[in-house]
């Protein structure tokens, strides 16, 4: 079933998701302009600035598609609903989803003592949109919500209009080598981040590094991305959905201790 939802999503969707994943070559340009050093202390966050404005840009070539923002723990992050396939889409790091999922679902307290402070990662609280389709049993009363509540919750500016009763996430992911983007999956899970259904958008990986943004990058979009940097520097209350795949294996190092 999920297959044939899956088939209403146009291919040139999933082309201009890879392009905007893949600043590579926009990267090392700007490298070149800017402070290599300022670049590195960033912690990459000025990627994410562009492959977010990158996304958001979507809904201007294709009719079907809508952009909204959602706000997590002080990060503005872009959310895309596909009234064609009905379908709503978020993004993240392949090494992000997969930690989100181990602490969900692990045994280790360190994790289970998170949970009960921290609240969920947005990308748990999304998941619920798919909760027709994951046969799970729950007496979770949030179960009740409608996929707009759900939404609302996390995304102030969307419309009731805006939203199918029947929505569904589907949770784009991606996996790279130093700069090279080399994977790319769409896919459906659940409110525990087990998988029910993927897709791998790999093929749609050009090696044109070019992106959606005016690659003519001059000094005041350089001092507009300085200030974006030093307002989410100011706001740290997570950053997991940021974590690089070295920060990963770091922290299984330290469980193994």
């Amino acid at each position: 079933m999920l297959n044939i939802i899956t088939e209403t999503i146009d291919p040139e969707f999933k082309k201009l998701v890879a392009k905007s994943f893949n600043v590579a070559g926009f990267i090392d340009s700007i490298k070149r302009e800017w402070d290599i050093n300022k670049y590195n202390n960033g912690a990459k966050i000025f990627e994410w600035i562009l492959r977010y404005e990158n996304i958001h840009k979507i809904e201007d070539y294709i009719d079907s598609i809508k952009s909204y923002t959602i706000t997590s723990g002080g990060w503005n992050l872009p959310l895309l609903i596909d009234n064609n396939s009905k379908i709503a889409f978020i993004f993240m790091k392949e090494a992000n989803l997969n930690q989100k999922r181990k602490e969900l679902n692990s045994p280790n307290k360190k994790y289970q003592n998170s949970q009960t402070w921290r609240p969920p990662h947005y990308v748990v609280r999304l998941s619920k949109l798919n909760k027709d389709i994951a046969n799970q049993l729950t007496l979770d009363i949030e179960e009740n919500q409608t996929a707009y509540e759900i939404l609302k919750s996390i995304c102030p500016e969307i419309d009731e209009n805006d939203v199918p009763d029947d929505l569904k996430l589907m949770t784009v992911t991606f996996r790279s080598m130093g700069d090279e983007l080399v994977k790319i999956t769409g896919g459906f899970y659940d409110k525990n981040l087990m998988e029910i259904y993927t897709e791998d958008w790999s093929q749609y990986i050009s090696n044109d590094y070019s992106t959606l943004l005016d690659t003519r990058f001059n000094k005041d979009k350089i001092d507009e991305i300085n200030r974006k940097i030093v307002d989410i520097e100011s706001s740290k209350d997570d950053l997991t959905e940021f974590i690089d795949d070295e920060d990963e294996q770091n922290n299984e190092n330290e469980e193994n201790k």
